[in-house]
């Protein structure tokens, strides 16, 4: 399957919903509900495979290099 594209659109006052589509603009599917908040709305397309760039960020940080410098001890 090609990239997903996941917009966040808000419909009248109060009203985000999700929507994924296909790399060529066709929708896949669209939220079932509406939010009155857009991190809530971003918490339900999560809940059904959206990943927040931040998240794709820190998947592909490398592990195994060490977070503190070198020669620091406790």
């Amino acid at each position: 399957m090609g990239k997903k594209i996941w917009q966040f659109r808000k419909e009248g006052q109060c009203k985000w919903y999700w929507r994924e589509l296909d790399e060529m603009g066709r929708m896949l599917r669209k939220s079932t509900e509406y939010f009155k908040e857009r991190i809530d709305c971003i918490a339900h397309a999560m809940r059904h495979g959206y990943v927040h760039p931040r998240q794709r960020a820190l998947a592909t940080l490398d592990v195994s290099r060490p977070t503190r410098p070198s020669g620091f001890s406790r």
